[in-house]
């Protein structure tokens, strides 16, 4: 059972406050394919869904022999931070999360899907500090993506990802989104919910010891996850890879 803990003074001498603890604890128990994250503890999903973001609460990774494998996550992202008036403070809402990685995987191809959710509690706060644009929101993301062996020698992979982003938990409900999204059926849509989409998709191909590739990325603009602390948006990627092994 590792056990990672975290201490530092630096939180009593910022004189401003911060969403988060600069203390932290967490367990790791493991037995045989299960493996426990209790404490202030973080997971990668996925680059466009929960992307190494630190929560307190708990997760768990099932690998069992076999071709399914699971992960789960739940847990406080952010502490409530009232604003008190210094510039330098970080105000927040309570910002709980939830997530769930299911991934099937045979010697020739393999599936994955993640959904995350998060969502602030308005009622955290005293007031909302409106004119920082600070805002209570919620978050829903699916993602799918696969690996495929087309040949012995050629491979293709492709992520599609959706998130369904609402800014403040205080507008009024609308009548959904005509935008094609795979989040947005399932979250209570309001006038300020929008969706966005990320693509990503390689193939390549192995000649002896020497691979080549062809990749493609895409990711609309204003694409966030509250999964993640900073997330890049609004570009398009191709790149061309080639890999050999001398020796």
């Amino acid at each position: 059972m590792p056990i990672t803990y975290s201490y530092s003074n630096q939180g009593e001498d910022l004189g401003y406050q911060v969403p988060f603890n600069f203390n932290s604890l967490s367990l790791h128990p493991k037995h045989k394919w299960i493996t426990a994250h209790i404490g202030s503890v973080s997971m990668n999903f996925s680059p466009y869904t929960l992307s190494g973001h630190q929560f307190t609460g708990g997760g768990i990774d099932l690998t069992p022999n076999g071709a399914w494998s699971f992960s789960a996550m739940s847990g406080r992202l952010l502490k409530a931070t009232e604003d008190d008036g210094d510039a330098r403070t970080q105000p927040a809402f309570d910002r709980f999360g939830y997530g769930l990685k299911t991934t099937y995987k045979k010697d020739k191809y393999k599936v994955r899907l993640i959904a995350f959710y998060a969502k602030d509690d308005k009622n955290s706060l005293d007031s909302i500090p409106e004119i920082r644009n600070i805002l209570p929101q919620e978050n829903f993301v699916l993602s799918i993506d696969g690996e495929v062996k087309l040949s012995r020698n050629l491979t293709f992979a492709g992520e599609h990802a959706s998130t369904a982003i609402t800014k403040d938990l205080r507008s009024p409900s609308s009548g959904g989104s005509s935008k094609f999204s795979l989040a947005n059926i399932l979250l209570n849509q309001k006038t300020s919910t929008a969706v966005f989409n990320a693509f990503k998709t390689n193939i390549n191909y192995t000649i002896g010891k020497a691979t080549v590739g062809l990749g493609y990325e895409r990711i609309d603009p204003r694409y966030e996850t509250l999964g993640a602390y900073f997330f890049n948006n609004d570009f398009e990627n191709i790149t061309i890879n080639a890999t050999n092994s001398i020796f």
